[in-house]
């Protein structure tokens, strides 16, 4: 959707991008080395069912739906006054009217609201399980390792050579269109010779 990803690669790799292409490979392979470490470790520190991103969300939504008032409609399907407009939420079908819980699979302000007119006090079981801390342990739970000293590679003996790709050269500008499809009303173009001045030989 956006290119943010690429734009925060470039910021760690603005000192490295200039490297050859093996060093920058282990520099890649290092970073991730790093990254892997530390939020396998921080994950091992969390303490909630839910990561310290999603716990922040939920708090912020909680004190800002404190005052809500719910009108239950049945045993699953509420009705959520926010001061501002009326909500419908469905715990059977996890949608909410606002869409918030079906955009971000985080529960929105007028879930929290019901869950606290039913005494629910853990509002994690209507997030999704992206934002459980086992998911976040089980993205980094594997371990990027070294790579071995280059005297130690196992080569093959049918190596093959590659070869750099041609180096055309293009013309400058824009190429020309030799398919253009013909306007209405269009007169053809009819070339003539340039040393007799006929349209076309026989």
């Amino acid at each position: 959707m956006t290119s943010n990803s690429a734009e925060s690669i470039n910021s760690v790799t603005r000192f490295a991008r200039y490297l050859p292409i093996t060093m920058l490979v282990e520099f890649y392979r290092a970073t991730l080395q790093q990254w892997y470490f530390i939020r396998r470790h921080n994950g091992a520190q969390m303490m909630n069912a839910v990561t310290p991103w999603a716990e922040a969300k939920l708090e912020k939504r909680i004190h800002r739906s404190a005052n809500w008032k719910v009108y239950p409609i049945n045993d699953l399907l509420f009705e959520v006054d926010d001061r501002y407009e009326k909500g419908m939420c469905d715990l059977h079908a996890k949608t909410c009217t606002c869409m918030q819980w079906q955009l971000y699979e985080i529960a929105c302000g007028h879930v929290i609201s019901v869950a606290r007119s039913l005494d629910i006090q853990d509002c994690s079981q209507f997030c999704s399980v992206w934002f459980n801390s086992g998911s976040y342990l089980a993205i980094y739970e594997e371990e990027v390792i070294p790579l071995p000293p280059e005297v130690e590679y196992v080569l093959s003996n049918e190596r093959l050579t590659v070869l750099p790709p041609p180096l055309d050269i293009q013309n400058s500008g824009r190429p020309c269109n030799h398919d253009r499809i013909p306007s209405r009303d269009e007169d053809p173009i009819v070339k003539t010779c340039s040393r007799c001045g006929q349209s076309r030989h026989f």
